[in-house]
């Protein structure tokens, strides 16, 4: 296709948006692939082996497939033919908000080590 201008799923048929099957399917497996517990590394690789291109000489990436459980014109918005259940859609969106909050962070040793001289100081000073 090349330079892609509508997301991944859909076609210009007659001045209209519809649907490109084989592409749709594809954004279904997508959702639901990463919904039942695969990363967007292992997806991209499925379906760089047995999925519609993505755009003419590229491999797919995690990139478009983070690209693509985002977007919300695959649940009908903005008058784009629904490929996707609103459910579904929410469950991939709701995975990966859970999966970008990252745990609260330790101080590295080192920096405990200093804290702890720091504080070893302070109390012979009292």
């Amino acid at each position: 296709m090349g330079n892609r201008k509508l997301p991944f799923g859909y076609q210009m048929r007659m001045g209209e948006i519809v649907r490109n099957e084989p592409e749709a399917k594809a954004v279904q497996d997508i959702f639901l692939q990463y919904t039942l517990g695969a990363s967007l590394k292992e997806i991209a690789e499925q379906m760089s082996k047995t999925g519609p291109s993505y755009d003419e000489g590229k491999s797919w990436n995690k990139n478009m497939i983070a690209r693509i459980l985002e977007n919300t014109k695959y649940t009908g918005a903005d008058s784009y033919p629904r490929l996707v259940d609103i459910k579904l859609f929410e469950a991939a969106v709701e995975k990966r908000q859970t999966k970008q909050r990252l745990p609260e962070r330790t101080p590295a040793p080192a920096a405990r080590e200093r804290e702890f001289r720091c504080l070893s100081q302070r109390s012979s000073e009292w």
